[in-house]
């Protein structure tokens, strides 16, 4: 869960190229119930760019 709401990333981490060399972006909004969104799904594409820790115990996902 991304919670701080200033941060940023480049282009280069959040678009993505097809196979015929068209750009787009690697994310994509998801319909969350009223007075839990708007939500983005953001996964591996984020990810890979930042160590990313799960904790099924605690129920988060922390990066750095």
């Amino acid at each position: 869960m991304v919670t701080d709401s200033n941060s940023k990333s480049s282009p280069q981490i959040y678009m993505v190229t097809d196979s015929n060399g068209n750009c787009d972006l690697a994310f994509m909004q998801i319909d969350l119930p009223e007075g839990y969104g708007p939500g983005m799904l953001l996964g591996e594409v984020f990810m890979r760019h930042y160590f990313t820790v799960f904790s099924r115990e605690k129920g988060e996902v922390r990066g750095k």
